[in-house]
């Protein structure tokens, strides 16, 4: 099963939805997260082993100077 942490950017619905269809998705909000700053997101993605979601790019920009292991990132799209 994939576990996901989705962004701000994301509708937390997005989350349920993804749930219906099998993953183990949280939405940030959906867990204290969504005042969080990225470097709280990243970590959290990782101790709780899920890959994390980001809507924006800023991840990936911060990536470098974050010392721990990141977990990994994900993107998707939606189709109609």
């Amino acid at each position: 099963m994939r576990r996901i942490l989705l962004d701000q950017g994301l509708a937390p619905g997005a989350a349920v939805l993804l749930r219906t269809e099998g993953w183990d998705a949280l939405h940030v909000m959906e867990v204290g997260l969504d005042r969080a700053t990225d470097f709280e997101i990243l970590e959290f993605a990782r101790q709780s082993g899920r890959s994390a979601s980001p809507w924006i790019t800023t991840f990936t920009l911060i990536l470098p100077s974050h010392k721990r292991v990141v977990p990994q990132l994900s993107s998707f799209g939606w189709k109609d």
